[in-house]
């Protein structure tokens, strides 16, 4: 009896002992457990806001950038070839700097994966712009050679994101529009905005006319695009506008404005349906015998379609020069250049800017200053430009100061078609509008 009981106390100890290290050993794996659910928590959390953190940044600099584009604060002007100017330059000569790297390399990535199908089809409608718009395609070594490696002394205009350059190609005076951005160019190249012409060089190979800016080319080489475009060795119409050495004769002004008209009706017709958006004085470009070509065609839309009487858009411009009706609701018609056409004309009659900060302040508003002096020939005078002197007919002027009252009218149904305004201005003063003569490059 002794015997058997102290085994039992014994077989009962051990059993108590088995259960406490059996606790003890799954607490133990508890305890680790529950570390190592910690630690992969705390860094699946870290990777999570790591992730949400990158998406937040990389999304701010893409709303960023299109905001920079497409509204700048101080409504920025356009250069003579097409895009917004950057209205204060750095010391250096070029505008603001931009971190292109990781978005031109992105580019490079997403277009090398495009299928063989793809680059086939995109090399077949290169081959077909270049024979059916007749445009030459330039090496990049030719471009370089020609503007002296893109020299500063060479510039003569500067966009948002692009540079105008001046040179010579095969003895002809040529424009370059150079992007700084492979990214922005490749964009221009081969995507737009929704309802927009596919780019510039489309609208231009699609459309010949004597008073619109003419493309000779193109270069698309070594992470390289550029358009090649006419030298107009005149300047354009702001230039000349604000000379006071050289000021523009009557018939000068009217030769002008029926050239910008002439271009204008053309881009107007129903066959073409193209607003062009951006009109003002700078895109309105000038050769010596002060023949007319217009530029900017970069920012055009194609019009109401499909029995629609305007389309609804972006709003895009120039401060003074934006039609009020779109400006307000964002709705675009073919008035709306009428409306920019307007002002222009009341710049060719008073030499005035359309804001002037140093007049009294009833004088600043081109617009507003000139309504009171719109209603007879006999006010018309003290609205005159001073640097015509009375070298001008009073009645052929005030019968402009009466086209341009209808083109600035509140209501864009008032407002005349271009195509009447052009057979009015030519009616003024009968003026032979000749377009530059340009010898087309060889091949």
């Amino acid at each position: 009896m002794p015997a058997m009981t102290v085994t039992r106390r014994g077989k009962e100890r051990l059993e108590w002992e088995g259960k406490e290290y059996c606790n003890e050993f799954f607490v133990r794996v508890r305890q680790i457990s529950s570390s190592f659910v910690l630690e992969a928590s705390f860094f699946f959390i870290a990777d999570c806001f790591g992730f949400i953190f990158f998406i937040i940044t990389t999304s701010f600099a893409t709303v960023s950038s299109e905001r920079r584009r497409w509204t700048r604060k101080d409504q920025p002007q356009h250069s003579n070839y097409g895009d917004p100017v950057q209205n204060a330059p750095s010391s250096s000569g070029r505008g603001t700097n931009r971190n292109h790297g990781v978005k031109d390399a992105l580019y490079r990535f997403f277009k090398s994966r495009k299928s063989l199908k793809d680059q086939i089809s995109d090399a077949s409608e290169q081959a077909e712009v270049s024979q059916e718009g007749q445009l030459r395609i330039f090496r990049f070594n030719k471009l370089r050679a020609a503007t002296n490696r893109f020299a500063e002394e060479n510039i003569i205009g500067r966009g948002e994101f692009t540079i105008v350059y001046r040179g010579i190609v095969d003895n002809i005076p040529v424009a370059v529009k150079k992007w700084e951005s492979y990214a922005d160019g490749l964009q221009e190249w081969e995507s737009s905005a929704e309802g927009l012409p596919k780019n510039e060089m489309n609208v231009l190979c699609n459309m010949r006319h004597p008073n619109l800016i003419e493309l000779l080319g193109f270069c698309n080489e070594d992470d390289e695009i550029m358009l090649v475009y006419e030298l107009m060795n005149n300047g354009d119409l702001e230039q000349s506008l604000n000379k006071r050495d050289k000021p523009l004769s009557w018939e000068q002004r009217i030769k002008i404005a029926t050239g910008a008209a002439r271009a204008l009706a053309f881009l107007h017709t129903p066959e073409n349906n193209i607003i062009h958006r951006v009109i003002k004085p700078s895109v309105i470009l000038l050769d010596r015998e002060f023949n007319v070509k217009l530029s900017g065609l970069g920012c055009s839309r194609e019009g109401p379609t499909d029995g629609a009487t305007r389309v609804s858009t972006q709003l895009m411009g120039t401060a003074g020069y934006v039609d009020p009706q779109y400006a307000m609701t964002g709705h675009l018609d073919a008035k709306s250049d009428v409306y920019a056409f307007g002002i222009i004309m009341l710049q060719l009659l008073s030499g005035r800017k359309v804001f002037d900060r140093n007049r009294p302040r009833n004088e600043q508003s081109l617009l507003s200053y000139a309504h009171r002096y719109l209603t007879a020939e006999r006010k018309l005078r003290a609205f005159m430009d001073p640097k015509l002197g009375n070298r001008y007919q009073l009645n052929h002027a005030f019968k402009l100061a009466k086209l341009c009252e209808l083109c600035v009218d509140f209501e864009g149904s008032n407002r005349p078609h271009m195509q009447t305004i052009l057979v009015d201005l030519e009616s003024i003063a009968p003026v032979q509008v000749e377009a530059c003569p340009v010898s087309s490059p060889s091949e």
